[in-house]
């Protein structure tokens, strides 16, 4: 026998898958305090900003929009386990957007028709870090995990040659997330015991479809960001 589900019910477990990562994220970052507590590891907390540049594969055709560079900017921590390993997770405001200009006709006028979509995401990457090399003041290291990003609005803009301008909150219309994967290299440099200033270079993959109209869409994206971490007490 089926299982029929109601609208409302619908609703309701569409609205809760929209909410998970951000549960799961919520709880991660709850270990990732309270481990802090473990004699011999240490926690840093800290602030980093940097650039991000997005391109969007769709499938089919096999073609990449990209989007303009952005400045992203968020809260970092790193749980120590060792000198060499450690948990990085960061809390990141990322905009991205995607602009495209086709040519269509209406009878036998060609005419250009724009449209472009702009997302704002809060992301949460969650990376096992490892230091290499030797332990002095710069010390290099590679990072790679699961990153969670939420989206917080998506608009759609369109506008046929000569016509207004129309704009939609396509918000409900997207997967609440987009799951991906993150890795990069970064590297530390120890300015004082507990105090450490970073630069890192990461490459984003996104699984999940942006584009509720067409074919699929995923975002890839390429960053840069620094900041700076201080060790709690």
């Amino acid at each position: 026998m089926p299982l029929r589900v109601s609208l409302q019910e619908a609703e309701y477990i569409h609205s809760y898958m929209r909410r998970l990562p951000l549960l799961i994220a919520l709880h991660l970052l709850a270990i990732f305090v309270a481990a802090s507590g473990i004699p011999g590891q240490t926690l840093y907390l800290g602030s980093t900003v940097g650039v991000n540049y997005s391109f969007f594969k769709f499938y089919p055709p096999d073609n990449a929009f990209h989007s303009p560079l952005y400045f992203i900017g968020g809260l970092q921590g790193d749980y120590h386990f060792t000198p060499k390993w450690a948990m990085k997770m960061q809390v990141l405001f990322v905009p991205k957007q995607i602009h495209k200009t086709i040519t269509v006709s209406l009878g036998d006028i060609p005419r250009p028709y724009s449209q472009s979509y702009s997302f704002q995401f809060l992301e949460i990457p969650i990376c096992a870090k490892l230091r290499i090399g030797n332990e002095n003041n710069f010390r290099p290291y590679v990072f790679s995990g699961p990153s969670f990003a939420i989206l917080l609005s998506a608009t759609e803009k369109s506008q046929l040659d000569g016509s207004p301008e129309e704009v939609v909150n396509v918000t409900n219309e997207l997967p609440g997330t987009d799951l991906g994967f993150i890795f990069g290299i970064g590297l530390d440099y120890v300015v004082k015991s507990g105090l450490t200033i970073f630069a890192e270079a990461a490459a984003r993959y996104g699984f999940s479809n942006l584009e509720y109209t067409e074919g699929p869409m995923h975002a890839r994206d390429l960053r840069l960001n620094a900041g700076i971490l201080s060790a709690l007490p």
